[in-house]
Order: C-alpha cells, then structure tokens, then sequence
C-alpha cells in the first residue's frame, strides 16, 4: 500500500472513530428522553432500535471484522455495545445484548457506559467530559484502549 493510501485509510478508521465516539453518547441520551417523554413513541422507537442494532452486529461477520485493524474493530464494538447496553436498559429490551454477550465484548460497553451515566445529567460540559473519559477508557480483555485522544 501506498504511503498516501496508508495516510486516507487510517484517516478513514480514526474519524469514524472519532464520528462514533462523539455520537454514541448523545444517541443514548436521547433514546433515553424519548422513551421517557413520548411514550407514544415506544414502538417505533423500539422497531427503529432493533434494526439499527441488527446492523451494528454485522460488524462479527468474518468478511467485516476481518477487514481492519482489530484495534479500531475493538473499539467499535465496545462503542456498539454500550449503545446496546443503554436501549437494553432504557426498554428493558435485552435480544440486542446477545451478540456482545456471546462474543465476551459486553465488559467493554459496561465501562463506556458507566462513564456516560456518572454524568447524568448530560449537559454540553458534561457531554465533553464523556467523550473524552470514553476516549480514554482503557477497555478489558482483549480489547485495547479507546485511546485517540491520548495526551503525547
């Protein structure tokens, strides 16, 4: 691979990370205010949910996991987690939990989201502190630490 294709691809891998970890947490946050103020809603939240979390778990099938550095997959799945982890508790819905839980990943998802839950209630200072605390959040296991934002 080129040096100049090298440099666009691990600019791909770090801004979506980068896209993710910025969004996931306010993702959560309003999944949680919708659920809570427009119970209406419920149901379509929860089709909505389902499908969306249904197309994050593609990311274990051998042809996408296999095809980046297993760091940046690592790190997205603990973010997919956390994300699944928050619609669990939030619908008390737990089917989306079953591919991180059969996959040892569910551990990583914990931690990001109780650092998004220590700053309850999420306002912009505290958005910036969980995206960095998420940026920073060491991940167990085999995953390897969330870490783009790591002071030199």
């Amino acid at each position: 691979m080129s040096a100049d294709l090298s440099k666009k691809v691990g600019r791909f891998y770090v801004e979506g990370l980068v896209k993710q970890v910025q969004s996931v947490p306010l993702e959560i946050g309003v999944a949680k205010l919708v659920f809570e103020k427009c119970p209406s809603l419920r149901d379509a939240q929860a089709e909505s949910f389902r499908a969306q979390l249904q197309n994050l778990s593609q990311v274990f099938t051998p042809k996408i996991k296999d095809s980046g550095p297993a760091e940046v997959f690592q790190k997205n799945v603990a973010m997919n987690a956390s994300l699944a982890l928050g619609w669990s508790e939030i619908s008390g819905d737990r089917i989306a939990l079953l591919p991180y839980e059969s996959t040892g990943h569910l551990e990583s998802g914990q931690k990001l989201l109780a650092a998004l839950q220590a700053a309850s209630p999420l306002d912009s200072a505290a958005y910036t502190g969980v995206v960095d605390a998420w940026a920073r959040t060491p991940l167990p296991r085999n995953a390897l630490p969330l870490g783009f934002f790591e002071p030199e």
